[in-house]
């Protein structure tokens, strides 16, 4: 299926395999993100892309659905950052846990497996508000 999809649309970023496990990062912003997470499964790849020209954090890493639909960002405070930033690492994400949180709205948290592949970049969109 990766060869399919690579010669339609190119390739695309660290989805090659789902981590069994991986360690657990809970996401923020995910209230402005109800209608993407809507749609997700426990399971599902996710995707962590590096989004330099956002303008509140230029560290800020992006998690996204397969079709490109933005389902929260990873804390700042994350060891996943240090890793991508500093130490050079990449990383295959699934979402883990998908549900109502303390916070009032669906919370989200995916497994990450560091790994030696590149993140990639993708353009900082704007806050995403829902319409629910």
């Amino acid at each position: 299926m990766a060869g399919l999809w690579s010669r339609l649309f190119g390739t695309r970023p660290a989805a090659r395999r789902a981590p069994a496990r991986g360690l657990p990062i809970n996401l923020v912003g995910e209230q402005h993100c109800a209608e993407a997470i809507a749609g997700c499964r426990r399971g599902d790849v996710a995707l962590v892309w590096h989004e330099a020209d956002n303008p509140d954090d230029d560290g800020a890493l992006a998690v996204t659905d397969e079709q490109g639909r933005l389902l929260g960002y990873v804390p700042r405070y994350s060891f996943l950052r240090q890793a991508i930033h500093d130490d050079g690492k990449g990383c295959e994400a699934r979402l883990r846990q998908i549900g109502p949180g303390v916070r009032g709205f669906n919370e989200v948290r995916i497994a990450v497996v560091l790994d030696d592949s590149e993140i990639q970049k993708r353009r900082y969109e704007g806050a995403v508000k829902s319409s629910s």
